[in-house]
């Protein structure tokens, strides 16, 4: 095999693979505490697929925008009280979000 034979049999393998996936970032989210059946809004980037974590526990009903920059989640109903870390999962990897979300007792 020549050199050129190799180097298009790399670019071709470049183009099937496809573009580099970006990691997950966590930019924010709101509210920082609240009882289980909570809504979260969590901001960022590359969240599409992303699957929630809420004190290790997947958070329900998981919805993220079509830009990718924002998911809607529920805090999941067995999730015990107090602080919780905040996760988001992508086929790319995961992200931890600054500080915990507080679960309380409900009302």
């Amino acid at each position: 095999m020549g050199l050129r034979s190799i180097a298009a049999a790399a670019v071709g393998a470049a183009v099937l693979a496809g573009p580099a996936t970006a990691a997950p970032t966590i930019t924010g989210f709101s509210p920082r505490s609240g009882p289980v059946d909570s809504r979260i809004t969590i901001t960022g980037h590359a969240l599409k697929g992303a699957r929630v974590r809420i004190g290790g526990a997947a958070a329900v009903h998981v919805r993220v925008n079509a830009a990718g920059t924002r998911v809607v989640a529920y805090v999941p109903p067995t999730t015990p009280l107090g602080p919780k870390t905040v996760t988001l999962t992508t086929s790319a990897g995961t992200a931890r979000a600054a500080g915990t979300f507080r679960v309380e007792p409900v009302p």
